[in-house]
């Protein structure tokens, strides 16, 4: 990695305004931890480009920090949102990208907002949705797996990215023809089976013995939705990791239903790993 590649490993998106605070602090608190200076990003709307003297935006950009003199990169791009927020990324091509919800109905309603939609459907990077101010660092994570490629992708970027956490891998499965399979030893079997095939799948994961020591397997019944919610009821997570494309119907070009409801209701703050 080259000294610019390093020196713009996080890409935070603020649009100056109290929400977004969350994602900005987020963002220099994790740079800390990984080493790293991050790059914080405030689109300019092209009416206002020429009107702004950029040295005043960049005292607003610092003003919105918990340290107005923190080390960090400004960029000051000017156009839309959603789509300037994705082309800086692609220019910089970070090891993951932060962004905060556009607005909080009360826990668990989180509206998303045009940005944080667009980047997440054609972003190359993971991106971090943050939902909560950041008091500590993530200590617990919940990773959704379906045994699909792009469900290892994010694993291993749950554990690259966050390496002092503990991971709990989870996959959620059915009991076949359950109408009719209602005698629990077919459940138990099933069940014993779904936890089978989840280790054999991580055992097959490029993983250190020093991660696979903070690893955890953990099967779900019913769909990925009632299984996260169930892990989510029972004991507190910090932060929920899943793909955007798998076997579990999730689609990279469309967002699909299923991970659009998850980013919705999700409580701790998520991680979205892309295909790419």
């Amino acid at each position: 990695m080259t000294d610019e590649n390093q020196k713009h490993q996080i890409l935070v998106a603020t649009d100056l305004s109290a929400r977004s605070d969350r994602a900005v602090d987020r963002a220099i608190s994790l740079a800390k931890a990984l080493g790293t200076k991050p790059t914080v990003c405030h689109v300019v709307a092209p009416e206002s480009a020429h009107a702004l003297d950029q040295g005043k935006l960049r005292e607003m950009v610092r003003s919105v920090l918990p340290d107005p003199d923190a080390d960090i990169d400004i960029v000051l791009p000017s156009g839309s949102a959603p789509e300037t927020i994705a082309k800086v990324a692609d220019e910089l091509n970070p090891l993951f990208i932060i962004m905060g919800v556009a607005r909080y109905n009360s826990v668990g309603d989180y509206f998303l907002g045009t940005a944080v939609d667009h980047v997440v459907r054609r972003a190359r990077a993971p991106v971090l949705i943050v939902k909560h101010r950041p008091h500590k660092p993530y200590r617990r994570i919940l990773c959704a797996v379906d045994f699909s490629a792009h469900s290892a992708k994010a694993l291993l970027a749950a554990l690259r990215l966050f390496p002092q956490a503990k991971v709990i891998a989870i996959h959620a499965y059915h009991v076949p023809f359950e109408s009719w399979n209602k005698a629990d030893y077919v459940r138990e079997e099933v069940a014993a089976t779904a936890l089978r095939d989840l280790e054999d799948f991580l055992k097959d994961q490029p993983i250190s013995d020093e991660d696979r020591e903070r690893l955890e397997s953990r099967t779900g019944y019913g769909d990925v939705g009632s299984a996260l919610k169930k892990e989510m009821a029972s004991e507190e997570f910090d932060l929920v990791v899943f793909g955007t494309h798998g076997m579990g119907g999730f689609r990279h070009a469309t967002l699909g239903s299923v991970a659009s409801s998850l980013l919705e209701w999700v409580v701790p703050d998520t991680l979205v790993v892309p295909p790419r």
